[in-house]
Parts: C-alpha cells; structure tokens; sequence
C-alpha cells in the first residue's frame, strides 16, 4: 500500500477490513504520521479485537507519542489474548519504565526474559537500559495520577 495512493474513496472501499486498517496504520506509522496510524489501528481493533499484532503496534504508537498509560492499555490487551507474547512483555515494561514504575516494569522484562521474579540479574538491569536508550526514550516522565484521565 502506497501513502500517495491512498483515498479516501480507497478507505471506503475497505470499511470492513481490519487487515486493511492494520496495514494502513503502518504504512502512516512509517511516515511519522502516528495519531493517524493510531485511527486506524483503532478502525482496525473494533473490527478485529483478537488480534494480538494490533494491539501491540497500538501501544507502540502511543508509547511514540509519550502517553505511557494509554499505551499500557493495548499491552494489557495483547496479553490477554496471549500472557507470554514476549513483544508486548517488553513494551509493557517501557511504558511502566518511562511512568516511573520501576519495579513492575523490571518484574515485567524479567516476565519477557523467562526469569523466575525476584531474580533480576545486573545484565538484564543493563538491557533495559539499554533499550530505552536505542528506542531513544529520555529521563521517564512524571506519572498519571490515579483516576487522571490522559488526553489524547
């Protein structure tokens, strides 16, 4: 699918097409254009709402954007179609990281790494360092308070 040729009469065409939807919001992704990709990642979930890949590239475009409570809500939702999906554990635990909850999100990585809890290694403290700095996320954000709704 080629941005330039995409239509609105071409949207039209695939109303009823999640896999549309996806592979849309990742073409728009692609080009940095992330509340649109967002749009249709959302088009694309109310019709196809199992679909694991959907709700991570979701979080992951809300993790882009910086809103880290949202994106945890399309984490949450991957995994619980499927608790071991190692890509969303490991997002999950970036949005937590950049919220400031460090705890949980290195009881998450530990949860992607197969590490039994409580047994967090100095390497495995490093790879989520390390992430974060190629994924290029900065000093964590102030978290949301309890019951703060985060604006889109």
């Amino acid at each position: 699918m080629n941005g330039a040729n995409s239509t609105p009469q071409n949207d039209e065409a695939h109303l009823n097409d999640p896999q549309y939807w996806y592979a849309r919001g990742e073409e728009l992704a692609s080009l940095g254009q992330y509340e649109q990709a967002l749009n249709c990642y959302d088009k694309s979930l109310n019709l196809q709402p199992d679909n694991i890949q959907a709700w991570i590239q979701y979080g992951c475009i809300l993790t882009q954007l910086d809103r880290y409570a949202e994106a945890l809500i399309g984490f949450e939702a991957a995994l619980a179609l499927d608790p071991r999906d190692e890509t969303a554990l490991l997002f999950k635990g970036v949005a937590l990281h950049q919220l400031g909850d460090y705890e949980q999100a290195y009881l998450v990585y530990d949860r992607a790494e197969g590490v039994e809890r409580g047994m967090l290694s100095t390497q495995l403290l490093h790879l989520g360092h390390k992430l974060l700095a190629a994924c290029g996320f900065s000093k964590p954000k102030a978290p949301v308070a309890p019951g703060e709704r985060v604006k889109r």
